[in-house]
């Protein structure tokens, strides 16, 4: 499965559409033909049905549909009419939660962090041999100017996992990671276990 989304009622017909695997939602641009980026809420879009198990997904914020002009991974918003077949029109199809699962995917050596937008029933406790472990995040240390320079992590203890409720997997040795948070200036904030 390429790529797998929720559609999150917000009433009257308008949906927000989140990424199964990070949890963040399509998000919405200035203008027409900017590349769309996620967002961290949720943005409101209206499903149109075109015919053929087509749809349009219609952003309400400013009028524009949701198109695969260049037929890569980069989507953006156009002016197009609903259109079978055209760049701005979908298929959309009915999933599991476990076609969901299966499309998870660990790297072992890693760190990650996941916010899941379903329930989780079983914990994987292993990636080709390699131990997981997952954490919550249980505190922070900021500098004097209050900003994040480490995070204090607990293990995280049950065999499942709410929707929304976000965790930090480590596979394999975590003394051989080092997560350096994004930054532009020096010295670097790093997260400690």
């Amino acid at each position: 499965m390429r790529a797998a989304w929720r559609f999150v009622s917000l009433g009257k017909g308008t949906y927000a559409i989140q990424n199964a695997g990070s949890g963040w939602y399509l998000g919405t641009c200035a203008k027409e033909g900017e590349t769309l980026k996620m967002s961290e809420s949720p943005v409101a879009y209206k499903l149109e049905f075109i015919g053929n198990r087509q749809w349009a997904l219609r952003n309400l914020e400013n009028g524009l549909r949701v198109a695969n002009i260049s037929k890569r991974r980069n989507i953006s918003l156009k002016a197009d009419s609903a259109q079978l077949n055209m760049p701005a029109s979908w298929y959309v199809s009915r999933v599991t939660t476990n076609d969901l699962r299966d499309s998870l995917n660990f790297v072992e050596g890693s760190l990650s962090v996941l916010t899941l937008p379903y329930y989780q029933t079983a914990l994987p406790q292993t990636v080709n041999g390699e131990e997981m472990k997952f954490y919550v995040v249980s505190g922070s240390k900021l500098d004097a100017t209050g900003k994040t320079i480490a995070i204090d992590m607990t293990e995280y203890g049950e065999t499942t996992v709410p929707a929304g409720y976000p965790l930090i997997c480590i596979i394999g040795n975590e003394s051989r990671l080092r997560h350096t948070f994004p930054s532009t200036h020096s010295p670097k904030p790093t997260a400690k276990w």
